[in-house]
């Protein structure tokens, strides 16, 4: 997200309502503020690979992207 300022990304976290969103929302500012997917993991609770997700999901389709499209394993 290098075109997405800090002060943008803090205006977004005021504004979502949506829990899971405002996750992300968060894990991206701390992110883009140079902390590591092992931080960001601690404070937000959350698993590395679900971080790491997140950040990957956000740069291709947007902070409410869920899944991945594509066949899944049952």
């Amino acid at each position: 997200m290098p075109n997405v300022t800090e002060e943008q990304l803090i205006s977004a976290i005021k504004e979502e309502k949506n829990v899971n969103a405002h996750n992300r929302l968060r894990a991206a500012l701390k992110r883009k503020k140079g902390m590591t997917l092992r931080q960001i993991e601690a404070i937000l609770d959350k698993s590395f690979g679900m971080i790491g997700k997140w950040l990957h999901y956000m740069g291709l389709a947007g902070r409410y992207h869920d899944a991945h499209p594509g066949p899944h394993a049952s």
